[in-house]
């Protein structure tokens, strides 16, 4: 099956505890985190698009700002939930999913970056 894919990148900085970590993560620490939102079409809206870059990215400043310069630990779901990249980027599509699949377009991947070399992926 043929798609069109279409993708936008945020940055936020927050630090955070890994609990049970090993290999130093359970140390308080901080990141500056980029996050890729790819979202997914089979066929284009009438305009020619998958989602307006605009839309797309107000969608993922409304899942992203909370975060931002929190300590995440701190920081509801996290106050609960271990905040692994895995867990951000889980967080993140539940957030972000909701404001753009309209069942022509869909949110297929969220990326979490903790460093340029170091990313946890989530897709549905």
């Amino acid at each position: 099956m043929s798609f069109y894919q279409v993708s936008e990148e945020v940055e936020f900085s927050s630090s955070h505890q890994v609990r049970f970590g090993k290999e130093g993560c359970e140390a308080l620490h901080g990141h500056n985190y980029r996050v890729r939102v790819t979202v997914r079409a089979a066929a284009l809206d009438a305009i020619g698009y998958v989602v307006d870059f605009a839309v797309l990215r107000r969608a993922i400043a409304a899942a992203v700002d909370p975060l931002d310069h929190r300590h995440l630990n701190d920081t509801p779901p996290f106050t609960e939930l271990n905040p692994t990249a895995e867990n951000i980027a889980h967080h993140l599509y539940a957030q972000i999913a909701p404001r753009i699949d309209d069942g022509r377009a869909h949110v297929a991947l969220v990326e979490v970056f903790e460093t340029d070399r170091s990313r946890a992926e989530y897709s549905p």
